[in-house]
């Protein structure tokens, strides 16, 4: 898993010195979801990684109309992309 980690196919968090994979960015075969990948290394290219790239890619987004961007990029991964893009291009807090 480190070598699809290093590619951006999927990312990883620590909890309680464990590291995990989140389920929703692996299909139902255990893949990484391929729609997934653009945001994904979009996203770690800006810097956000960890608990905030789960945290963005799994909560509503203004970028989306209040939509979930994972689940935007089930349908539509072009238009989850652009948001992952203007997230990525904000100024830093």
């Amino acid at each position: 898993m480190t070598r699809r980690r290093e590619g951006h196919q999927v990312f990883t968090v620590t909890h309680k010195g464990r590291t995990l994979i989140p389920a929703f960015q692996l299909d139902e075969r255990g893949e990484p979801r391929e729609e997934l990948q653009a945001m994904l290394s979009t996203l770690a290219r800006a810097g956000v990684q960890g608990w905030s790239l789960w945290t963005w890619l799994t909560s509503p987004s203004s970028f989306l109309s209040g939509d979930i961007p994972e689940q935007v990029a089930r349908a539509a991964p072009t238009r989850a992309l652009r948001a992952a893009e203007r997230f990525a291009a904000r100024p830093a807090a």
